[in-house]
């Protein structure tokens, strides 16, 4: 088993037609609207995207930022 501190910090996309760099660990995304069924559908989407994982979801700003600062369960 590596460690964060083995991995390598950038590695190539395998399956993408032009050579982008990407980073060894996805990023990160909290997704925040006040419709469920918009915050559900975008995510589908980004969870299908292999550099991408939505961690979080919020109904709004203000909750996005309590998740975010780790002051509210995550409702993902």
């Amino acid at each position: 088993m590596t460690t964060a501190l083995e991995r390598p910090l950038v590695q190539r996309a395998p399956s993408h037609p032009f050579p982008l760099a990407v980073a060894a660990s996805p990023t990160r995304v909290l997704l925040a609207d006040r419709h469920h069924l918009f915050r559900s559908g975008l995510g589908a989407l980004l969870d299908r995207e292999d550099d991408l994982a939505v961690v979080a979801e919020a109904a709004g700003g203000e909750e996005a930022v309590a998740v975010a600062a780790g002051r509210a369960r995550r409702s993902r």
